[in-house]
């Protein structure tokens, strides 16, 4: 024992590893972020990313190359001109207002391997086309390809030229595999024609489930899918794909098929499936994306999605270059790729923003993340191409699309039925109808109100380049989401959605007149081979005619920020007038749709009457329509017209500036516009100008006619007296507008000619 002793009690030596009591709770609740943390996904590798920019190079090179194939394509077409060919056909045939249109390739002779769109004499009765897959021996003229404006979408797709089919022997498909496949399509669909009685719900499911959209496009249903963000559901891609490989696995493991053949047996499913709905784009994307990871699962590599979408990628563009300037192509491929890099960061990032209470809404979370990731990486492309973002995409995601799985289902399983059990495949294509009509009252719901999508302009390249350095940058620093930072992130995108959508429209319900300008103005739009007329008049617009191309007008449009259009003019219905209309929906908030009286129950006036929900009005001589300052006072047709179609039975319009000559800075006041109606119909219509004590001088001339030989006369240039005049026409059309006899006319009387195809864009300034 130690001679030294302690005082008081003795402390018994700790152990350093002894036991420690818990401390109590505190009553004091810690903060959400220290009690409840959101892990993010590791950050994704990008080991062959860069292949993906590697194979879109080297796509852009061998497209050069392909097109100068293409392009001696083309020469060898002009020397030949009627012609028997062996053909095969390599798209459904379409049928158009001025006869039936579709792809074939030559399959033997001089001409091999050359791409041709067939266009057939318009269908007396059940006249017979050729149909995806059928090859035939047929007799027609043959013409090259003109390098126009309007001819740019065949060229991107390979097509030489064009074949005016005169007569073809008896179609009919080939045995190989793949053509006994697209012959079973084309009875599929002939069965479900007659199955489904709703015209309506057989589109939608034949677009879902098969991949036909013929009957589709150019429907109301069809806009309200675009206007709610789901025109994606009804082109088959990646994620059909998806389905069909979930009903394959599934199938494959109720009969207990190994995994040894559970793999083949699934690449040649899908392989099939993919052929049966024509093979586009994004579904031959997605199934080579699934033979790259059947082949890493059979080698025992690690499958990785980024590296399969890059080895698509790349081989699409070996095969096929044009894939480079395929929209569709570029749109799969970018959705993918920011879905894989992005949708499970985002996800956790939109668990932050749930209260706790409310876990049950996580499983909405990923569809979210993925409408949200895939529409931001694609808007520099899609709204260059379509011209407007639809602000209900995320819910109609969430709430619609997963309704077009059971469609996908039934269909399938109709497929599969029908050579067996008939009966059977008659059921599901009535459920699949059920729910397609279904879909189509939640579309038209959604679709209704006039901000369900917003117009917008093409992005700037200095935007295109801040917005991928933003996504490289968030990459990079992959920040850690928390409460707190998410609400602080979501209130901030939140507060600039609602200034951008809503500020100018709560300023002018605020302020009436703070949108109004001074500007007084009619443009002469580039819209190719074509009438286009912009009329604005301080904060109210009208459009008179809209030009042969739905793209071409919504690039015009966007060039002048044009978001809203309170009036449509259109002359009558040719396509070169009217078929522009197609790129206007109710976003732009047009409130009547102006013919010639007499047109109102024309069909195109009817088809645009319903899209925009907009009345039809027939106007006459006499009828004065007054915007502002600028009146439009229409001279022609003084009675009913009998044909909406007919040159003659155009609408003819003087455009007049009110304003007193004190107070209006511009020399110009009056234009006049009449469409395709020629020298003795403007001359008549000048006429009862003259009888009704009316003045006939004008400052601005549109040339009639886009200047045909028969467009103008003495008399006509005589009595109007125009400082300028405008002929609206295509580079290098087929018709040969303006014509040698008008030009000889105008260098005679008018000072100054401006041409569009020349000069672009003409503004005048009134």
């Amino acid at each position: 024992m130690s001679p030294f002793r302690l005082r008081g009690r003795r402390k018994p030596a700790r152990s350093p590893r002894s036991y420690r009591r818990p401390a109590r709770p505190s009553a004091k609740p810690q903060p959400l972020d220290k009690r409840e943390r959101f892990e993010p996904p590791p950050r994704p590798q990008l080991p062959l990313l860069f292949w993906i920019a590697v194979a879109f190079i080297l796509g852009a090179v061998l497209m050069y190359l392909r097109m100068e194939h293409l392009f001696l394509q083309r020469a060898k077409l002009e020397t030949a001109d009627t012609q028997t060919l062996e053909v095969v056909a390599t798209s459904d045939p379409i049928q158009g207002d001025f006869g039936t249109t579709g792809m074939v390739r030559v399959s033997s002779g001089a001409l091999r391997g050359t791409v041709l769109q067939a266009r057939y004499a318009p269908a007396v009765g059940d006249a017979p086309v050729l149909q995806l897959g059928q090859h035939a021996r047929l007799r027609a003229r043959l013409t090259p390809l003109d390098a126009r404006s309007e001819c740019c979408y065949l060229l991107r797709r390979g097509v030489a030229g064009t074949a005016q089919v005169q007569s073809f022997d008896s179609p009919a498909f080939a045995w190989s595999p793949l053509a006994q496949i697209r012959r079973f399509r084309a009875g599929l669909l002939d069965q479900l024609s007659a199955r489904i009685g709703d015209a309506d719900s057989r589109a939608l499911v034949a677009a879902a489930a098969y991949g036909d959209t013929r009957a589709l496009r150019d429907t109301v249903q069809y806009e309200n899918l675009q206007r709610i963000g789901l025109a994606h559901v009804v082109a088959v891609s990646g994620s059909h794909l998806s389905i069909v490989v979930a009903v394959v696995l599934f199938v494959t493991a109720r009969f207990g098929v190994t995994r040894t053949w559970a793999l083949p047996i699934l690449v040649a499913a899908t392989g099939a499936y993919v052929v049966l709905v024509g093979a586009s784009a994004g579904a031959l994307r997605a199934w080579l994306m699934l033979v790259a990871a059947g082949i890493a699962q059979v080698a025992g590599r690690r499958t990785d999605l980024l590296n399969g979408l890059a080895l698509a990628a790349l081989l699409m563009c070996v095969a096929e270059p044009l894939s480079v300037v395929s929209l569709s192509f570029v749109l799969s491929v970018l959705s993918v790729a920011g879905i894989v890099l992005y949708v499970p960061y985002v996800t956790v990032w939109l668990r932050c923003l749930l209260p706790r209470r409310v876990r049950a809404l996580e499983i909405l979370c990923s569809p979210l993340a993925l409408t949200l990731v895939a529409t931001s990486v694609t808007a520099p492309v899609a709204t260059t191409a379509f011209g407007r973002l639809s602000v209900v995409a995320p819910v109609a995601n969430v709430v619609i699309a997963p309704l077009f799985t059971p469609v996908l289902v039934a269909g399938v399983a109709a497929a599969l039925c029908l050579p067996v059990f008939p009966a059977a495949a008659d059921a599901c294509w009535r459920v699949s109808a059920q729910i397609a009509q279904a879909i189509r009252s939640l579309a038209a719901t959604l679709a209704s109100p006039r901000w369900a999508a917003v117009p917008v302009r093409a992005a700037a390249p200095a935007v295109v380049v801040a917005f991928v350095a933003a996504l490289g940058l968030l990459w990079f620093c992959w920040p850690r989401p928390t409460r707190k930072r998410s609400r602080a992130v979501g209130a901030v995108l939140l507060s600039v959605v609602l200034v951008a959508g809503c500020g100018p429209r709560v300023v002018q319900y605020v302020h009436p007149g703070a949108g109004a300008t001074d500007l007084k103005q009619v443009v002469f739009l580039d819209v190719g081979q074509g009438d286009a007329m912009l009329i604005r008049d301080g904060n109210l617009t009208a459009l008179l005619d809209a030009g042969p191309s739905a793209s071409c007008l919504r690039q015009r449009l966007a060039e002048f920020r044009v978001s809203h259009i309170d009036l449509l003019l259109l002359t009558h219905g040719h396509a070169d007038h009217a078929k522009g209309a197609d790129c206007l929906d109710r976003s732009f908030g047009v409130s009547e749709i102006v013919v010639s009286d007499g047109a109102q129950q024309a069909d195109f006036a009817q088809k645009l009457s319903q899209k925009l929900q907009a009345p039809v009005v027939g106007a006459h001589a006499g009828t004065v329509i007054k915007l502002n300052r600028l009146w439009i006072r229409v001279i022609w047709p003084r009675v009913a017209v009998t044909d909406p179609n007919a040159n003659p039975s155009c609408l003819t319009t003087l455009i007049q500036d009110t304003t007193p000559d004190a107070q209006d800075a511009h020399a110009a006041d009056t234009v006049l516009s009449s469409g395709d109606a020629e020298r003795d119909s403007v001359n008549a219509a000048l006429d009862g100008v003259e009888a009704a004590g009316g003045d006939t001088d004008v400052d601005v001339l549109k040339v009639p006619h886009h200047g045909s030989a028969v467009s103008l006369d003495e008399r006509l240039l005589q009595r109007t007296h125009p400082d300028l005049a405008v002929i609206s026409c295509g580079e290098n059309n087929r018709y040969g507008h303006p014509r040698p006899e008008p030009l000889a006319l105008l260098r005679r009387y008018v000072p100054t000619v401006k041409r569009t195809d020349r000069d672009g864009s003409v503004i005048v300034d009134l």
